[in-house]
């Protein structure tokens, strides 16, 4: 399994750097371990929240919360370490309800549908890198060697072209798809409701 180092150090050869870092919790006195002190945190979000990997997606029970906004009839206090979410259920459903997210002062990441007794599927943060897939470390690496190849080598271009590699390996983000599946919900439930059964809803029915 890879660790934080390795991922590191895959992200600066793709940088066309030859350095390697031993750690970056506290960095070592380079500059290569400060830059990816820097932006690993950075390319391992992004890379998490861009896709849905199954490693890192949860389902759990939303948490009510009072004075929900316009348009909608319930708002829910997001999962701890939420980055994106995947899709809304009313309780022991399979049926995808629209919803939509944002954040609040005192309530930080929150939920609005108008599902009662609402489940959420998301994907969390991971820090623990022996949970990553070794396709998820290898994406993370082209993304990360994106964020560092400026600073290091004032290498735009190159950046540019490892940005380009992280995306042709992951697709478009779920965040788009996200955006279309959340519009098109509400005729789904509608008009054919049980044709979707996330992964994990499957996996606690089986």
């Amino acid at each position: 399994m890879a660790s934080v180092a390795d991922i590191c150090n895959l992200g600066l050869g793709r940088a066309e750097n030859k350095a390697q870092v031993k750690t970056i919790t506290p960095p070592e006195n380079t500059t290569e371990s400060k830059l990816c002190a820097k932006y690993y945190p950075i390319a391992r979000d992004v890379t998490l929240a861009w896709s849905a990997w199954g490693f890192a997606k949860r389902f759990d029970t939303l948490t009510p919360l009072s004075n929900p906004i316009k348009g909608w009839s319930f708002r829910y206090k997001a999962p701890s370490l939420m980055l994106q979410p995947l899709g809304v259920y009313i309780s022991e459903s399979d049926i995808p309800q629209p919803f939509d997210y944002g954040s609040h002062d005192t309530d930080g990441i929150v939920i609005h549908t108008n599902a009662d007794l609402a489940d959420i599927e998301f994907i969390k943060l991971i820090t623990d890198t022996t949970k990553f897939s070794p396709l998820c470390v290898d994406a993370m690496g082209w993304l990360l060697g994106s964020y560092l190849a400026g600073p290091l080598t004032e290498g735009l271009k190159l950046g540019a072209a490892l940005r380009q590699k992280f995306e042709e390996l992951v697709g478009p983000p779920v965040t788009a798809a996200l955006l279309d599946a959340n519009a098109s919900q509400r005729r789904t439930v509608e008009s054919s409701p049980g044709t979707y059964v996330p992964s994990s809803i499957r996996a606690r029915q089986g």
